[in-house]
Order: structure tokens, then sequence, then C-alpha cells
């Protein structure tokens, strides 16, 4: 996995492997993410709860771009 920055921390929803994960519905979406694993990265939802979805159903965000 290449390092990242501060900015790498985009990610876009592109698929969803399975229709039992909790993300199947935000596919399309945008979010930010606070860590990561080889398998995972880890983003919080709305009630504060860590989560994961899986590195193969997201694509990063801008690479270039800053956060805002």
């Amino acid at each position: 996995m290449e390092e990242m920055q501060a900015f790498d921390k985009k990610i876009k929803i592109v698929k969803c492997s399975y229709d039992t994960f909790w993300y199947k519905d935000l596919v399309g979406q945008t979010l930010t993410f606070e860590d990561y694993s080889p398998r995972d990265y880890y983003v919080r939802t709305r009630d504060g709860i860590l989560r994961s979805i899986l590195v193969n159903d997201v694509e990063f965000v801008d690479k270039k771009s800053p956060l805002i």
C-alpha cells in the first residue's frame, strides 16, 4: 500500500461486494476515513460508530486536492 498523506483520506464507495454489508446503499458516496488496514478502510458513521469498508470496494478521490 502506498504511503498516504492527509489529503488522501477521501474515498468513494464504488461497489459493495456483499449485499449484507452496511454500506450497500452508499455506493457512489464519498467519505473520509480515519484509519485503514490491509483489508479495510475505517469510517465514522453519523451515529459515531467506526465501521469498515473493504479496500476493494473503494477508490481514492482526487489525491492532488487537499481536504476542505
